[in-house]
């Protein structure tokens, strides 16, 4: 029996990407996590020692709070401001493990490639009243640690939660 709830797939397993799959869950969508990092929020481990300047509050969504409460997890403080490491511990690390009971995380997984199905980039380009590429699904080519493909089909959404951090741009020197 196929799972035909829509499906989306979330680049990255950090605050947003895990923020974002939660709430798609809770809206009744199959979802698939793809993270480029070995870990859960690999770039929020990378300044594991900083201190946030936000409090739980403001870094902890209603929805992610709902589902650490029905997997027995506690709630962190709510005006602690935590360490990097204290909040990929305290908080997404038990929303990954939440996800993972109706939710696909792969981990060490980068996404090769994106497309609405078989459309090149320049066909069906939306023209006033034009639904075409609209109603054509996504697909995605993920690539995992050992070169493994999986290409996802059918997709209904992608979110792209994947982040700025390591990805800036620096100057040329020229």
């Amino acid at each position: 029996m196929s799972d035909e709830r829509p499906h989306v797939l979330i680049v990255g397993a950090g605050p947003i990407g895990l923020e974002a799959a939660v709430s798609c869950r809770y809206a009744g969508f199959r979802v698939t996590v793809a993270e480029k990092g070995a870990d859960i929020a690999s770039s929020v481990r990378h300044w594991k020692h900083v201190r946030l300047f936000s409090a739980n509050t403001l870094n902890n969504s209603a929805d992610g709070l709902r589902a650490l409460a029905e997997l027995g997890s506690p709630a962190p403080a709510p005006t602690a401001c935590p360490t990097g490491a204290e909040f990929a511990d305290g908080y997404l690390e038990p929303l990954a493990r939440w996800l993972a009971e109706d939710a696909e995380v792969r981990l060490s997984t980068r996404v090769d490639s994106i497309s609405r199905g078989s459309l090149l980039k320049g066909d069906a380009i939306k023209g006033a009243g034009d639904h075409a590429r609209d109603r054509t699904p996504f697909a995605a080519l993920l690539v995992g640690a050992n070169g493994e493909e999986t290409f996802l089909e059918r997709l209904d959404a992608v979110i792209d939660c994947s982040g700025t951090y390591g990805n800036g741009t620096q100057p040329t020197g020229d």
